[in-house]
């Protein structure tokens, strides 16, 4: 039986379940103006970089990084943290590139937050941003709940309930706040309003 969910929660469990309300949507999405449940959702994957190797062989990458002398396959000392001997689609490795594992973690990410000025893509661990048509990889985090983030522009302030990260408005770069971290976030005429804080 297909239930009409576009009325959106129902006010208590006391309500009859046929009554066109919902007390939870998990795995419902909007789709022609109603809120409906997906028999299925898979999100879709991004797949990790390949590089050429020194030895000619290809490389996949399985920790996400900014490529250094020390990380190159496969005269850098730690490359192995960083690259796995797989693939049929390297390129050439370029010192200072962001290279990325790519987002394989299931439902719900990856999550998209389409910004005034960007879009960033998450997953549970790795932040990127949309350049010029390409996902760049910008930090790699510990993991936690699902992203929360703030558009101010330029600059940007995510929490994931276990760390906070902000985009600085001058250099563009991601780090890793000392700013509160929170399972909630709203804009309040400018200033962050964070709920749950964990101080």
């Amino acid at each position: 039986m297909k239930i009409d969910v576009s009325r959106g929660l129902r006010p208590s469990k006391r309500v009859p379940r046929g009554s066109s309300f919902l007390t939870t949507c998990n795995g419902a999405v909007g789709r022609d103006g109603v809120l409906q449940v997906m028999d299925s959702f898979t999100a879709e994957s991004i797949a990790p970089m390949q590089v050429t190797g020194t030895d000619d062989l290809n490389y996949t990458c399985i920790l996400s990084h900014t490529a250094a002398d020390a990380n190159k396959p496969v005269t850098g000392g730690s490359y192995a943290t960083y690259w796995s001997q797989t693939g049929t689609a390297g390129v050439a490795w370029v010192t200072g590139k962001a290279y990325s594992k790519g987002i394989d973690d299931g439902f719900p990410y990856p999550q998209q937050f389409v910004f005034t000025k960007m879009t960033i893509v998450c997953s549970l661990t790795d932040i990127f941003e949309l350049v010029s048509g390409v996902l760049e990889w910008k930090l790699t985090v510990t993991g936690g709940d699902t992203w929360r983030a703030l558009d101010f522009n330029d600059f940007i302030y995510m929490s994931n309930s276990t760390v906070s990260v902000i985009r600085d408005p001058l250099t563009k770069l991601y780090s890793i706040s000392s700013h509160p971290v929170a399972s909630a976030l709203c804009d309040m005429n400018g200033q962050v309003v964070i709920g749950a804080p964990v101080i």
